[in-house]
């Protein structure tokens, strides 16, 4: 889950009103409305309880946090799904204090939330070229040292620069963890994952403007 489809936070926030807006939302994205048990992927599966899911094969069970990042949160999806969208929305990085008065976290959560965000975005499988017409975007994961306390810099690593890549005819995405985001590093890259021929939607980010002689692009 790299983007979310919202138009801005308020398209977010209106769409995704309550606890149960949200979980309709990610059983949408995870299982395409379909839940399945995340245990043995059979797809007769009994609601317990709000939020509880039960599979009638092996008896277990699970609600939509089981196996992902929000597992052992005791956060609301809402503020999760929010701080996804802050990341993913920021090139520049948004920093542990930022987030924290953002979604209205204290900034230690906030911090845990972000390097889990980063863990999900750059351990994402990879494998497989996009062909078709693909949007590329690169990202910027982790906050500002201006913005840390003296106390808090120690120890802080850097951010994390992460390419993005989005089939608009399949929806697939990819994350693609990057040294810098220099033509240098973002090209093999591209050229590594995007087929020969693809059309592809970019921004005027400089880094891109070789990509018709190097990717061979529509």
């Amino acid at each position: 889950m790299l983007k979310l489809n919202f138009k801005s936070l308020l398209d977010l926030q209106t769409k995704l009103a309550t606890e149960e807006d949200c979980q309709k939302y990610m059983i949408d994205i995870r299982w395409n409305g379909k839940i399945e048990c995340v245990y043995c992927n059979h797809n007769k599966v009994c609601t317990v309880k709000d939020g509880d899911f039960k599979c009638s094969k092996c008896n277990r069970r699970f609600t939509v946090k089981t196996g992902s990042i929000f597992e052992n949160s005791k956060l609301p999806l809402k503020k999760w799904l929010m701080a996804i969208y802050f990341v993913t929305n920021d090139k520049k990085g948004v920093s542990s204090y930022q987030l924290a008065d953002n979604i209205g976290v204290t900034q230690k959560t906030a911090w845990s939330m972000l390097q889990k965000l980063k863990y999900l975005i750059t351990s994402q499988a990879n494998n497989g070229e996009f062909e078709g017409t693909i949007e590329i975007d690169e990202a910027y994961i982790g906050g500002s040292e201006s913005n840390r306390h003296a106390k808090d810099k120690l120890g802080e690593k850097p951010k994390t620069v992460v390419l993005g890549l989005v089939n608009r005819d399949t929806g697939q995405v990819k994350a693609v963890k990057v040294p810098t985001a220099e033509k240098d590093f973002l090209l093999p890259k591209i050229r590594l994952n995007v087929k020969q021929g693809s059309a592809i939607v970019t921004d005027t980010y400089h880094a891109y403007n070789d990509l018709k002689n190097n990717i061979h692009t529509k």
